[in-house]
């Protein structure tokens, strides 16, 4: 991690070898007497491994219990940095307020990172967060987790239980969610009915009895296969009626586009505005602000390594100037966007229906273009119904 280097930088620490008979011997010692050994490499003669300068020297004490001996091989940190640059003072001044900003930056949460959900949106977690008053810039000593985890369940829907773990600059939120259960309820008794007029063609049913034959006209709402099951003992049950009847369907759709239209295109005026963000606070990078109708384009960066990043955000707007103009179309141009407009209606109207054939209308007024179609379909026009059942004493 960061933050663990950066430590490890200000206190100093050597690279050394552990040679003897049995090297390990020495790292049994640091467990009992625990110290901490890092970035460990077994050689065919001896052992390197990384050790704080201030446990080097608690080392030695060890050291003659484990038979071994040992040699710095190099060594690192500010502590040699500050004996190599002892008398350049300006230097060292430097370098002390560089680290005592340092110090007083890690007493806030840097990054916050959600773990363990799957189906609520991370943006809502850190919404809710942010009014708990956890977001970055929150001094640490600040965070009553006991208090946001419950507080955090209670706020945002589906969660089970949070847990919140602070290491270092970094607040990492576990998430338990709650099982979705879905509402809908696929054993419950129902007919299929017609959902729009239509001549049977035929009719694929999985659980039911169909009541319509091939070749028969019905109405919408009439019913296609009843949920009633009869069985050859006279008895019968009530089922939730499942399958297809596909039948050809008449279907009528229009649309009409004026002349004269106001249209409103980019230009390529476009201004540029930037933001530095510091934790929560926005440090504007421009002088004025942006009138008119415009399209806004944000681009956002950050510097970012795997789960951890620096809470510095660069962000860019691009503002591209619109304008709106009044335009009269010719009868050619306007009747092809009236066409466009009715293939959208037919997507949205008519869904997975197949056409089967389209007769096209087109009407030309004095101030605008209609176009009209007729249309036969094949398709499945069975939707359910829930059976209700009454009951009299």
């Amino acid at each position: 991690m960061l933050i663990l280097k950066i430590f490890r930088y200000l206190y100093g620490y050597v690279r050394f070898i552990v040679i003897g008979e049995f090297p390990e011997r020495l790292l049994n010692q640091f467990s009992i007497n625990g110290i901490s050994a890092w970035n460990i490499i077994r050689k065919k003669d001896y052992i390197e491994a990384s050790i704080l300068v201030r446990d080097y020297r608690q080392m030695r004490k060890v050291r003659a219990k484990s038979g071994v001996r040992t040699k710095i091989q190099q060594k690192y940190g500010f502590p040699f940095l500050i004996r190599n640059y002892s008398k350049r003072l300006g230097f060292l001044i430097g370098i002390a307020c560089f680290f005592m900003i340092i110090s007083f930056m890690s007493s806030f949460v840097w990054n916050i990172e959600i773990c363990g959900n799957n189906y609520i949106e991370t943006d809502s977690i850190l919404s809710a967060l942010y009014d708990l008053g956890l977001k970055e810039g929150t001094k640490i000593d600040e965070i009553d987790s006991a208090y946001l985890r419950t507080k955090l369940a209670l706020k945002v829907d589906n969660i089970a239980w949070a847990a919140i773990n602070i290491e270092g600059s970094k607040a990492t939120v576990d998430i338990s969610e709650n099982k979705i259960v879905e509402e809908k309820n696929s054993s419950a008794p129902c007919n299929l009915v017609a959902k729009c007029d239509g001549v049977i063609l035929n009719s694929e049913v999985i659980i039911g009895n169909s009541v319509v034959k091939n070749n028969t006209a019905v109405l919408k709402g009439q019913l296609l296969v009843s949920g009633i099951v009869e069985y050859k003992d006279g008895s019968s049950s009530l089922r939730h009626a499942t399958g297809k009847v596909n039948a050809y369907t008449n279907h009528t759709l229009s649309t009409k586009i004026n002349f004269k239209q106001q249209i409103t295109r980019e230009t390529d005026k476009v201004w540029t505005r930037s933001v530095l963000k510091l934790f929560t606070i926005n440090v504007p990078l421009y002088l004025g602000t942006v009138k008119g109708d415009y399209n806004k384009e944000i681009s956002s960066w950050r510097y970012q390594n795997e789960n951890m990043y620096l809470p510095i955000t660069f962000t860019t707007a691009a503002f591209t100037q619109k304008v709106t103009e009044d335009m009269v179309f010719s009868e050619q141009e306007t009747t092809l966007m009236a066409k466009e407009k009715l293939i959208e209606i037919e997507k949205k109207e008519l869904g997975e229906a197949i056409i089967m054939s389209k007769t096209e209308n087109i009407i030309v007024n004095e101030d605008s273009v209609e176009v009209k179609a007729d249309y036969v379909c094949q398709e499945n026009i069975a939707v359910e119904e829930i059976l209700l059942i009454s009951t009299t004493n």
